[in-house]
């Protein structure tokens, strides 16, 4: 059970160390692509999402206010990194996909993207494995925790 203790503390410690380094890593990357954090954040969900997102969804994914989504999406229209188009037969309705020059930003984080290959690869298949059901159980349960908190 020590070992299990001490990889525990381990993992939180190293989470804990790579959060800010994360945050403020998105910061810099919007400060230099021109968009505030939130920004940054609600087109990194609408690639994610990997096809239209409702302003509606984008609001409940990413937990905004839809007042703070609609104003976030109007600035990403205005700079070119996301298209609008209306909902066929549904003149109220929108849906939001990345323009081209979303993947610009992308770029911005190939040397995380290329830690992470370099980190994974030093683990055989079955560790990684282990490792990604680790991943979708935190976020699993965050998101279960975040879902609850706004109730």
């Amino acid at each position: 059970m020590r070992a299990r203790s001490q990889g525990e503390r381990t993992i939180r410690d190293r989470f804990q160390h790579l959060v800010p380094q994360m945050i403020l890593m998105h910061e810099r990357v919007a400060k230099e692509m021109g968009l505030t954090a939130v920004a940054l954040q609600a087109l990194h969900i609408i690639d994610l999402h990997g096809e239209p997102i409702s302003p509606t969804e984008l609001s409940r994914q990413s937990g905004l206010p839809r007042s703070t989504v609609a104003r976030v999406l109007a600035g990403l229209e205005a700079d070119g990194y996301v298209h609008r188009a209306e909902v066929p037969g549904d003149g109220r309705r929108a849906l939001i996909s990345a323009a081209p020059k979303a993947r610009t930003v992308g770029r911005r984080f190939d040397l995380y993207d290329e830690a992470m290959r370099e980190t994974v690869s030093g683990f055989d298949a079955a560790e990684v494995a282990v490792i990604a059901r680790y991943w979708e159980s935190l976020l699993d349960n965050v998101e279960r925790r975040d879902a609850r908190g706004s109730e």
